[in-house]
C-alpha cells in the first residue's frame, strides 16, 4: 500500500504523463461518491460534510448551477451548526441525519430516502391517495394522518412477522451476488485492455493528452481546461461562498456566470446536412434528443417506428466512437462466432478446402531465427499445410485502413536505422534495418 501511494504521488506531480495525470485526478473525483454514501451508510457526520465540500467544486466545474448555488448554503448551515444550533451537531453525529431499517450494520439510509420506502410507499398502494376522495377537506386531513397510519401498517406487519429487517447478511455477499460481481468485473478488465493504458505512453508522448476511449489526442482547448476541472471549481465555490453567503459583495440571487469548461464532449463528431426547405442543420449527439422527439410526437405526428429505423446521431455508434474514431473491438469474437454456427468436425478438413495462413501471427510464433533469408523462406514454406489451395497473407497498412488508423491512434517514434556489416566473405555486403517502435507493441 506505501508503494502503491508513491506511485499514486508521482502520477499526481506528472512524472507518468498528462494522460496518467487526468486518469488519477478522475478517479479521485469519482471516489468522492462512494465516501458520501460511505458517510450516510455509517452516519459519520465529518466525512459527510467532507464529501459535500468536494462536491461543491465539482458542481461549479460541470456547470450545474442550481445545485452549485443551494449545496454550499446546505454545507455551510452543517459547519456552523455549533454556533448557530449549539447542541445540533451532537444530534446529528449519534445517528441523527440516517436510519437504520435493519440489524445489518452500516446499512444506514437517508431519512428522505426512509420516508419514500415507507409513508409514500404506503400511500401509493391500493388504499392509498389513488382513487380516495375528490373532497378538498378530505383530501388534507388524509395528508395530516398518512403517516400515523403508515406506523400502524407498518407495526401490523411486524406483529405477524412479515417484515424481514432482523438479517446480519449483506446481499452482496450472497453466492449469486458474489458471481454477477465477478462477471462484471471481469467485463471491465476486458473492456479496458482494449484502451489506451495511461501508464505507458512514450516520452514524446507524455506531454499530449489523449481521450482513453477513442485514442484521439486531444484538442488544444481540451488540453488546457481538463487539468485544471478541479482546481477551477474548486476557486470557483470558494468565491461563490465568500462572496454570496459568508458576505453580502453579490446578492445571493444574481446570475451565476458558467465556467464551460472544455471536455472531451467538445470533440464529439457533428454532421452537417439539408434540409427539404434546404436549410443547412448540424446534427450533433444529444443526451435529451429522445425526450425531444417524445414530445414532438404528442403534438404532431411523428411516426417514431420510422424514426428509429435511421440513426440517430451524426455517426453510426456501433462502429465509431463520439469523437469520430473507429471502434475498438475484439477480433478473435468473430472467429468463435463462426465457429459456433457449423457443425461440421473442424479437424477433420476435405482434401479441397482452402488454407487461408496468417502470415504475421506465424512469424510472432517464431522463436529461433534462421541466420538466411534462404534458411527463414523455408522455415515457412514448411510451416504451411499440405493443401491444394494456401493463401499466405500479411498485414498490409493502407493510407485509408483500419490497421493504419491503429497505428495513428497508438502514435508512433522516429525511425531507427541499423547497419551491420559481414565480414570473411570475398564481397562486403551492408544490410540496412529500419525499426519502428510502436506503443503497445
Amino acid at each position: 500500500m506505501k508503494e502503491y501511494e508513491q506511485f499514486k504521488a508521482a502520477v499526481r506531480e506528472g512524472k507518468y504523463g498528462t494522460t496518467a495525470q487526468l486518469w488519477l485526478q478522475y478517479c479521485d473525483s469519482v471516489w468522492t461518491l462512494p465516501l458520501f454514501q460511505e458517510a450516510v451508510k455509517e452516519n459519520d457526520l465529518d466525512l459527510f460534510m467532507n464529501s459535500l465540500q468536494k462536491m461543491c467544486g465539482l458542481l461549479f466545474s460541470a456547470d450545474h448551477q442550481h445545485y452549485g448555488r443551494y449545496l454550499p448554503v446546505y454545507y455551510i448551515q452543517l459547519r456552523n451548526l455549533h454556533q448557530t444550533h449549539p447542541g445540533a451537531e451532537v444530534l446529528l453525529g449519534e445517528c441523527g441525519f440516517s436510519v437504520a431499517r435493519s440489524t445489518v450494520p452500516g446499512c444506514r439510509i437517508p431519512v428522505d430516502q426512509t420516508i419514500e420506502q415507507t409513508v409514500n410507499r404506503s400511500a401509493k398502494t391500493i388504499g392509498g391517495i389513488v382513487g380516495f376522495s375528490r373532497n378538498v377537506g378530505a383530501y388534507y386531513r388524509w395528508c395530516l394522518t398518512r403517516h400515523k397510519r403508515a406506523t400502524f401498517v407498518e407495526a401490523t406487519l411486524q406483529e405477524v412477522d412479515m417484515v424481514d429487517d432482523h438479517t446480519e447478511a449483506y446481499k452482496s455477499t450472497r453466492p449469486s451476488a458474489m458471481k454477477r460481481s465477478d462477471e462484471e468485473v471481469q467485463q471491465v478488465m476486458s473492456t479496458f485492455e482494449h484502451f489506451i493504458n495511461p501508464f505507458q505512453t512514450s516520452e514524446d508522448q507524455q506531454t499530449q493528452l489523449f481521450c482513453l476511449w477513442s485514442g484521439q489526442p486531444a484538442l488544444h482547448k481540451v488540453a488546457e481546461n481538463l487539468p485544471q476541472y478541479v482546481k477551477a471549481g474548486e476557486k470557483a465555490a470558494k468565491e461563490f461562498i465568500e462572496t454570496r453567503i459568508l458576505s453580502s459583495e453579490v446578492k445571493f440571487g444574481m446570475k451565476m456566470k458558467k465556467l464551460k469548461l472544455n471536455t472531451f464532449q467538445a470533440m464529439a463528431a457533428k454532421c452537417t446536412l439539408t434540409s427539404a426547405k434546404k436549410k443547412t442543420v448540424q446534427v450533433k449527439a444529444e443526451i435529451n434528443f429522445l425526450g425531444s422527439l417524445l414530445l414532438l410526437s404528442q403534438r404532431h405526428d411523428v411516426s417514431l417506428e420510422r424514426i428509429f429505423q435511421y440513426p440517430l446521431g451524426p455517426i453510426p455508434w456501433a462502429f465509431a466512437t463520439a469523437d469520430g474514431a473507429l471502434v475498438k473491438k475484439t477480433k478473435a469474437q468473430i472467429m468463435h462466432c463462426i465457429e459456433s454456427l457449423t457443425e461440421e468436425d473442424l479437424t477433420a478438413l476435405p482434401e479441397s478446402s482452402v488454407h487461408v495462413i496468417d502470415g504475421n501471427a506465424l512469424f510472432q510464433g517464431m522463436v529461433r531465427l534462421p541466420e538466411t533469408f534462404d534458411g527463414f523462406a523455408l522455415f515457412v514454406f514448411n510451416s504451411l499445410p499440405a493443401s491444394e489451395t494456401v493463401h499466405f497473407v500479411t498485414d498490409t497498412y493502407l493510407e485509408n485502413s483500419v490497421k493504419q488508423l491503429e497505428r495513428n491512434r497508438r502514435g508512433s517514434s522516429p525511425h531507427i536505422c541499423l547497419e551491420e556489416e559481414k565480414r570473411g566473405c570475398r564481397e562486403t555486403s551492408r544490410v540496412s534495418y529500419t525499426i519502428q517502435r510502436t506503443r503497445g507493441n
